[in-house]
């Protein structure tokens, strides 16, 4: 209940293509997300906001399509 709470909390979504590098990653990981423009590259040292993978998916231009929230 308390994943359910604060994930109703936290709506933030973001979908990026990235090259073949962003296999790395499974579903269900937590990585750290810089971007300047809504200022998520000044927290944490410069280190980035935190988001949870919720898919990936091989397009076919040779890149990987990243859902995180």
């Amino acid at each position: 209940a308390t994943i359910h709470l604060n994930q109703s909390r936290q709506q933030i979504a973001v979908e990026f293509n990235a090259t073949i590098e962003g296999l790395r990653c499974e579903v269900g990981d937590v990585v750290y997300v810089s971007h300047a423009m809504p200022g998520w590259d000044t927290l944490n040292s410069g280190a980035g906001k935190l988001f949870r993978v919720i898919g990936i998916g091989i397009q076919s231009n040779d890149e990987v399509k990243i859902s995180l929230i």
